[in-house]
């Protein structure tokens, strides 16, 4: 059986119309009403894992360790642990190709969602922090979202005249 979620009266689960729920625990996500469910169940359980996450950063700074160290090296790491535990484990047990297949597309998901969280932020910056720029002086403007301190007009002045 390839979907241990639910079985149906023949072959894989995919040719029968009417597949039947194996744990009754768990909504049946063949159904929406299962899709939502579980979609409200995962948030759920990832808004606590951001808690977790957010506290376990908090003692690791109370134990004297540099923010440097615990946001630019620790939490990544952490981050990256279970994304690999699960790749690898997508492979394990299974055929040569079958475990290749699985592992390639575990890599893809993973590029993927690691392309997509950095571009939003850039383009999210790129949107609210555009200041018009005339004759080489950023002015601030009806589109600009930030203003202009004396620092950057100074700035934008000595590399224009270097």
């Amino acid at each position: 059986m390839e979907n241990a979620w639910y079985e149906s009266g023949e072959g894989s689960g995919f040719e029968s119309a009417s597949p039947s729920c194996v744990l009754d625990i768990l909504p049946c996500s063949i159904t929406i009403t299962g899709n939502i469910v579980l979609v409200i169940f995962y948030g759920i359980f990832l808004g606590f894992a951001a808690k977790v996450i957010s506290d376990g950063a908090e003692m690791l700074l109370d134990l004297g360790l540099p923010s440097a160290l615990v946001g630019g090296i620790v939490l990544p790491l952490l981050g990256a642990v279970p994304d690999s535990a699960m790749i690898i484990a997508s492979g394990v047990g299974k055929s040569r190709e079958q475990a290749n297949k699985e592992i390639a597309v575990g890599m893809g998901t993973l590029a993927g969602s690691t392309i997509m969280l950095l571009t939003l932020p850039w383009l999210g910056s790129i949107i609210l922090g555009r200041v018009d720029i005339v004759n080489k002086q950023g002015k601030d403007g009806v589109t600009s979202k930030f203003t202009v301190n004396s620092f950057v007009k100074q700035a934008i002045h000595q590399i224009s005249h270097t």
